[in-house]
């Protein structure tokens, strides 16, 4: 299956909102189920046998039985309800409630027989349905309080979730993306959301392919195959399904694919000049032995912040989080650590690894003793928040395991894009050999929804086609031209419903990256830097351009841009992005990786190209360019105690605005 790159299935419940009695009750009722579920295996099973022996008492309208033909896998193999409950549930038995303190309006679920989470609910005001769910319950359920765990639905993509089950609202409609989507159970839909069922409905038609093809298998494949690949929709009500249905039928347009032919500027200035990247040979780093060791620059950059943090909305909707203004640091893990089981917390760590796939590494406990001992970590608290009952209770004892797998996290991930480095060498880019960082076959795909073909927009289209390559679209097909981009057009977002209708592959640039490209062609056009360079700029496709390890997955830098002077080259990764989603400090892995992990890049390439014998030299570049205004970000970064741009700039870290000062900044190792 791995070359159909299929993902780890998610159950997702959703709703238009699950604040409200009505909404809370839908919740309820999910949450219910799953009480039952694993408390009653027994009865489970009961309902098990009767849908895989096709005799559940549900008849489509020629009297079959509404399940023949489905569950072939489940048919054959027949698992006891014990199993499903163990592998989707982690367990079995009486449920527990957890308020999952770092991260907002987080609720997460769990069996009492596992100490992993099975489910997370994305609920706004969780004391309040906490109240909720007790009464519903009769008392069995009470929400406790867990301080130690990270977002878990930010971590729902991640290799190492535990969450099978997501429950939430249009929250996550708007902008996340999962491929894990499998099957979809619908909450409160009502019959004025048509434009968000389609939104949702999107959750879960997203998948990567066959060499990311982005599309289905054809009927020949495999049923395992299909049947992964296949999303399931079911209704909390009648009524939530029928007005899904009509909404998908109305408003899920019939498509009529258009393709353009992308055309390559200035081939002959670019075309096996420019530098990329490629891996030396095939090493893999999971083959090495990696023996765990402490060092004082990884245990700085791991945080344990276990302060509470309150929201609070004064004269409007607008909520914000209310911090104690001071910063308390306490090593009471050094304090306490007689209390600290070191061969619990050993086993502990090597199941951690188990679980990440670190087979490779080996695990000392003097490591660990040294990493709390030495306290060069970064461990906030309230004062008198953790004493002498929290170590008795056990609660020290599991901020102790939460800092032993960051460390090991951080720790692996340095080990491998050290050894990837290693391995890592220059090529000349050429638009036949390195074909995947260029659109297939050299096409924009322009997918149009019926009504639109009926109107004449294909003609529209293809008339606007021939002014594509050489200028903006604004009107047909929002697309970009520049000419030191590599190819063009380039689509681009633009508001209006017909627009957002109209779909491409290659997906349109966002707001960032469009404006970036415009800043740039103006700046080019505006500045004498590059009166005697040559400025080339490249989308990198994501999963098929060029990308580089971090912590818990692969970056994909948005643009490649070369700068080239005589026999130097300037290579920049510039990521335009919003930065407030994940860490808010500059400890995040995307920020280190380029003030920390380019440099490394940059010498390892100069080297290999002196041994070579080459006269040509790098000098390479990356940035982040921060779509979140700097005024929005300077209270709310690290401890919000005023961050400054100089101090932004230093962590790699520009801001993309109209003035295009930033430009200025990134290119300021050029000379004139």
């Amino acid at each position: 299956m791995r070359q159909h790159n299929i993902e780890k299935p998610l159950w997702v419940f959703v709703g238009s909102k699950v604040q409200g009695s009505v909404n809370q009750s839908d919740v309820s009722q999910v949450v219910n189920f799953f009480r039952y579920a694993l408390s009653t295996p027994a009865q489970l099973q009961i309902s098990f046998d009767k849908i895989l022996k096709e005799n559940s008492g549900l008849k489509d309208a020629d009297g079959n039985d509404i399940f023949k033909d489905h569950f072939q896998h489940l048919k054959q193999n027949l698992p006891s309800a014990n199993q499903v409950l163990t592998k989707v549930f982690h367990g079995v038995g009486n449920m527990e409630a957890f308020q999952v303190k770092q991260a907002d309006g987080e609720l997460a679920l769990k069996s009492k027989t596992s100490d992993q989470y099975f489910a997370v609910i994305n609920i706004g005001d969780v004391p309040k349905y906490a109240k909720s769910l007790e009464a519903e319950t009769d008392g069995e359920i009470t929400t406790q309080d867990d301080s130690f765990t990270k977002s878990l639905f930010q971590a729902i993509s991640e290799s190492d979730s535990t969450i099978n089950i997501l429950i939430g609202s249009k929250k996550f409609i708007e902008g996340w993306n999962s491929w894990r989507v499998s099957s979809m159970g619908l909450m409160n839909m009502g019959k004025s959301e048509g434009a968000q069922i389609i939104q949702l409905f999107g959750r879960g038609v997203r998948l990567k392919g066959k060499g990311y093809s982005l599309k289905r298998e054809e009927a020949n494949t495999p049923y395992h195959i299909r049947a992964l690949q296949t999303i399931s929709i079911m209704g909390l009500n009648a009524s939530y399904m029928n007005n899904f249905l009509k909404e998908i039928e109305k408003e899920v347009p019939d498509y009529s694919e258009y393709t353009i032919e992308i055309k390559l500027n200035h081939e002959s200035e670019w075309n096996g000049r420019i530098m990329t990247f490629r891996k030396q040979n095939e090493k893999s780093f999971r083959d090495e032995i990696i023996n765990l060791e402490y060092q004082t620059g990884v245990a700085k950059r791991v945080t344990i912040d276990l302060r509470n943090k309150v929201s609070i909305a004064s004269g409007g909707f607008n909520s914000q989080v209310a911090d104690q203004p001071t910063v308390y640091f306490d090593n009471f893990l050094k304090t306490y650590i007689d209390f600290i089981n070191l061969n619990e917390l050993i086993i502990e760590a090597n199941r951690y690894k188990l679980l990440k796939g670190y087979h490779n590494l080996i695990i000392d406990s003097s490591v660990v003793k040294k990493l709390i001992d030495e306290g060069a970590y970064n461990l906030y608290s309230h004062h008198n928040q953790f004493g002498i009952n929290e170590a008795i209770s056990g609660k020290i004892q599991n901020v102790a395991i939460s800092l032993v797998k960051d460390y090991i996290n951080k720790f692996y991930a340095d080990q491998e894009k050290a050894f990837l480095s290693q391995y890592l060498t220059y090529d000349m880019l050429d638009h036949t050999t390195h074909s995947t960082m260029f659109p297939a076959s050299h096409t924009l795909i322009v997918r149009v929804p019926a009504k639109y073909k009926r109107k004449g927009y294909l003609d529209e289209l293809k008339e606007a086609v021939k002014e594509m390559h050489q200028a903006d679209d604004k009107h047909t097909l929002p697309s970009i031209h520049f000419d030191r981009h590599l190819y063009s057009p380039i689509a681009s977002v633009e508001h209006g419903k017909k627009f957002k209708e109209i779909k491409t592959v290659p997906v349109r640039l966002n707001e960032g990256e469009r404006d970036f490209i415009k800043h740039l062609r103006e700046y080019v056009k505006e500045s004498s830097l590059f009166e005697s360079k040559q400025l080339f700029v490249l989308r990198n496709l994501s999963v098929k351009g060029i990308g580089f390890f971090m912590e818990s997955s692969s970056f994909y830098p948005d643009f490649i841009l070369w700068v080239i002077d005589g026999d130097k080259q300037h290579v920049y990764f510039l990521d335009p992005k919003g930065i407030l989603q994940g860490d808010t400090n500059f400890n995040n892995p995307k920020i280190l990786w380029c003030k920390d992990q380019v440099p490394v890049l940059e010498s390892k390439i100069n080297k290999d190209l002196k041994a070579d014998g080459k006269s040509t030299s790098v000098q390479i570049e990356a940035f982040i360019l921060s779509v979140t205004p700097f005024a929005k970000l300077q209270t709310v970064w690290g401890e919000g105690s005023g961050t400054t741009k100089q101090e932004f700039g230093d962590n790699k870290v520009l801001f993309l605005e109209e003035n295009k000062d930033y430009l200025s900044q990134l290119f300021g190792n050029l000379s004139s």
